[in-house]
């Protein structure tokens, strides 16, 4: 059975800072699964994933894997498996030579050292690039030797401070789908640090938003992406359209009154002040008899398989993704509607 990593109260405030870096950060991350720690830049996740790593000490807190308390070990004795964005490969050596590395300065004999480095680079799908250098390798090559020299030594835990940002998003898009395959297999405990939410929610089994140093909320990408906590949640998760608004009753029951119409309140609303978010998604072309309510097309962007469109009614701006195959024939007053179940209010 595989040790679980536990954060308690972690805190980090840099010298000079107006405010912590880090506020009461506790998780307890599921054992072999993936973490994506997801949040705007200054939110505190890099230096979360520091301390976790030892990098950093914290002012307050500790970590623990199983009943080990390594708040105060050296990151060296932690035997966690660390990547970064910036890959951190020797330049002198050659692809297996930089995965032996690590390897190396444990004291594995050299027959095994090379047996586990070819290995790795079998595992991430390059062993014919083993005696190249890294002036010799693709941006993403360099990235899957780094991953390669972190997983060589078989760290009790993978941490990838935003690995893919420096690539393009074809390359992107590639390498995630090798390290979903790759860390699926392995079925290693891994934090991956990322500000791109569909990295996240393609690769995360949870995650866990953080927002000015504290943990705004976590839970599976689907739970938050259609259950958010917070309209910075809503808005930070994929494209939102956030209102503030009241629920109230009429003689149809409990309703919603937004700025773009009133609708019927879904379960689990009450009276009072709340805030409701509509996914673009959710909003569709409806016939003229069926619409909820009209609005003005301003722009729209042929994006595939769907057109993003900017609404406007009234005051009130929205955005609609719509099937490209659907005519937008009244561009001053397009019929619309909210899908069944597409709207969502919290008090």
């Amino acid at each position: 059975m595989m040790a679980t990593l536990t954060v308690k109260g972690l805190n980090k405030t840099y010298p000079q800072a107006a405010e912590a870096a880090v506020s009461d950060f506790t998780h307890t991350f599921a054992p072999g699964r993936i973490t994506a720690l997801l949040g705007p830049s200054g939110s505190g996740k890099s230096t979360t994933l520091a301390m976790i790593a030892g990098l950093l000490e914290p002012d307050s807190g500790s970590v623990t894997f199983g009943d080990e308390d390594l708040t105060r070990v050296l990151a060296e004795r932690r035997e966690f498996g660390i990547v970064f964005q910036s890959y951190a490969l020797f330049p002198h050596l050659s692809a297996r030579e930089n995965v032996e590395f690590g390897l190396r300065v444990r004291g594995i004999d050299a027959l095994e050292r090379r047996r586990r480095a070819l290995e790795m680079l079998e595992l991430v799908r390059i062993p014919q690039l083993a005696e190249r250098r890294p002036a010799q390798l693709s941006g993403g090559e360099q990235q899957r030797i780094a991953l390669a020299r972190a997983l060589a030594f078989k760290p009790r835990v993978l941490l990838m401070d935003e690995p893919l940002s420096a690539l393009d998003a074809k390359l992107r898009d590639e390498l995630r789908a090798e390290l979903s395959r790759l860390l699926g297999e392995l079925g290693l405990t891994t934090i991956y640090v990322t500000h791109d939410q569909g990295e996240a929610m393609s690769l995360g089994h949870e995650l866990v938003i953080m927002h000015r140093g504290r943990i705004e909320q976590c839970g599976t990408p689907s739970d938050l992406y259609r259950r958010p906590s917070s309209p910075f949640v809503a808005g930070f998760l994929g494209s939102a359209n956030v209102f503030e608004g009241e629920c109230a009753q009429n003689g149809k029951g409990l309703v919603v009154r937004l700025p773009f119409g009133e609708w019927r309140a879904p379960t689990g609303a009450t009276l009072g002040r709340c805030w409701a978010m509509v996914r673009p998604e959710q909003i569709e072309v409806a016939a003229p008899a069926d619409a909820q309510f009209h609005a003005r097309v301003e722009s729209a962007f042929f994006l595939g398989g769907h057109t993003r469109l900017h609404l406007r009614v009234g005051e009130t701006t929205l955005l609609a993704d719509v099937p490209s195959h659907v005519p937008i024939v009244s561009p001053e007053a397009l019929p619309l509607r909210v899908r069944d179940g597409g709207l969502y209010v919290q008090n």
